[in-house]
């Protein structure tokens, strides 16, 4: 027997609202109805506060739990999602933060219930996110992984599909997510016959590679790569196409349609809607992007403790820490942004060559007794990447600095920062959050800065632009309380346990739980 839980959660009480996220797990709930292959699926789109998902998962588990075999469970969930203490959470619509394990759907718990049915395949599709966007230098999301091999090893054979990394964003519109979008892509663009996992993770992986989207996708396999998701024939991808067509309110192929029928002309006129005339569109952009720093202020835990200070400064980005991470991202689109690139020469190691030309790489041995071809380096002064500046100077600001400072001798200054580059018609952001340290009495200094990147957006969606820096501000404020948390967390457990200068214990108090940062998908 096969099993299928399906969840999607689109309403929220105290989060951001995720319409996309019903049209996601229909899309989904029809493409397995389709499969004729599951024999029993619970899917839930409506009502989906704590108590009815979990009481309708429990009652699903209970009601295979005498099946004698159960060859594969498909679990898919989109929605909020969130890490704490090292834990996923699937956040429901009633989710309160002081409420956190009652609210959400702890992986781990979920693990479990999936386990007590000892199925010989499991499946996970987990279409969420945590806070944060993917950092501008490559990330070893340590934290994810270990809750997915953890997971891993409950299983015997699993396949888990998580949509980003734990420190990115899933992003979506309105009407879909991109990775549920890509995941039934793959199903459209592949051959006739039988799709493995393998080979939608694939494409998955490339899909986002080939796009702008700020999204890894993360996979945990525990199998031969042989296991089948589903046949596929021509009615099933004419189904999902037209499915895709209705989300999208019109046919895709009949756009194509009207766009073959275009003239030259009116096609170039066309795609030029999507574009700033004049740079008073940017100018204006930016302004409303200032107004809404300005409207920065520490929330009521942190009131009292920090002066802020936010400055809009016109300066070059040459003297900025770490920004050749920044610049290298950029290497192969700056021909589209309005940016200069600048370069150093230096002096470095590479793969010397013989005497046909190629580099010479160590190889695998496949023989115990075979030796593999050492690499020798020689020294080359080579132009790297040093740094990049905006080449348009008719800029109200090109930087943003959001700095905390201390009212207390006993905690640190901390600092926002954020730059940007932009096209006539893009734009996207990078910023850090930063702990300074100091270096002598009220004197502060910044060392490596953690660089962080936004997806691209396209500058005449104003509302989407001014949400992201709303977002970051909010992660700003997130991650100063983290640290102070961190700092201050052996007197916080103490005034949580009731403990006095007496040692006398006293009745606990109710203290609200340290406000989590919820991920907007």
């Amino acid at each position: 027997m096969n099993l299928a839980i399906l969840i999607g959660v689109s309403d929220y009480v105290a989060a951001k609202l995720l319409p996309g996220c019903k049209n996601d797990v229909n899309i989904i709930h029809n493409l397995v109805q389709s499969t004729n292959k599951y024999q029993d699926i619970l899917f839930l789109s409506e009502k989906t506060n704590s108590q009815d998902v979990k009481e309708k998962v429990s009652d699903f588990i209970l009601k295979h739990q005498n099946t004698e075999e159960i060859d594969e469970i498909f679990f898919y969930y989109t929605g909020h999602g969130l890490f704490h203490e090292g834990e996923f959470h699937f956040v429901l619509s009633d989710f309160d933060r002081t409420w956190l394990n009652r609210t959400t759907y702890k992986n781990n718990e979920l693990d479990e219930l999936l386990k007590s049915l000892n199925p010989k395949l499991t499946v996970k599709v987990i279409d969420a996110c945590h806070s944060g966007v993917k950092y501008v230098k490559d990330v070893n999301d340590l934290e994810l992984k270990k809750v997915l091999n953890e997971s891993k090893e409950k299983f015997n054979n699993c396949y888990f599909m998580f949509s980003s990394q734990a420190d990115e964003v899933s992003w979506a519109t309105q009407l879909i997510s991109y990775f549920t979008l890509s995941f039934v892509n793959s199903i459209i663009n592949h051959g006739t016959n039988g799709i493995r996992y393998r080979d939608i993770m694939d494409y998955v992986s490339d899909d986002f590679l080939r796009s702008d989207i700020g999204q890894t996708p993360y996979y945990v396999t525990q199998s031969k790569n042989t296991e089948i998701f589903c046949k596929i024939d021509d009615p099933l991808k004419e189904k999902l196409k037209q499915l895709i067509d209705n989300i999208n309110g019109t046919s895709q192929r009949q756009e194509n349609k009207n766009k073959n029928q275009l003239s030259l002309v009116e096609i170039v006129k066309k795609d030029a809607e999507k574009y700033c005339k004049d740079i008073k569109e940017v100018h204006s952009l930016l302004e409303s992007i200032k107004n809404k720093v300005n409207d920065f202020k520490v929330h009521d835990k942190l009131n009292g403790l920090f002066r802020t200070q936010v400055d809009f400064n016109q300066e070059t980005y040459d003297h900025i820490s770490n920004i050749d991470i920044v610049a290298k991202s950029l290497e192969r689109k700056f021909e589209d942004y309005f940016i200069i690139l600048k370069y150093i020469n230096k002096t470095v190691k590479v793969p010397q060559k013989n005497t046909l030309g190629a580099h010479l790489f160590k190889l695998p041995s496949f023989f115990e007794n075979e030796k593999s071809v050492e690499i020798k380096y020689v020294e080359e002064n080579r132009d790297v990447i040093n740094s990049f500046n905006i080449s348009e100077e008719n800029l109200p600001f090109t930087s943003i600095n959001i700095d905390l400072y201390p009212e207390y001798p006993n905690i640190s200054m901390f600092n926002c920062s954020i730059i940007f580059a932009f096209s006539k018609v893009n734009i996207v952001f990078f910023y850090s959050f930063n702990t300074f340290k100091e270096v002598s009495w009220d004197s502060y200094e910044l060392e490596d800065i953690d660089w962080r990147q936004t997806r691209q957006f396209v500058m005449k969606e104003q509302d989407s632009v001014i949400n992201s820096i709303g977002q970051i501000c909010a992660g700003f404020l997130s991650y100063v309380e983290k640290n102070l948390e961190k700092k201050f967390g052996k007197e916080l457990e103490k005034v949580s346990d009731g403990e006095d200068n007496d040692k006398q214990p006293k009745p606990k108090p109710p203290i609200a739980k340290p406000q989590l940062p919820v991920s907007v998908q």
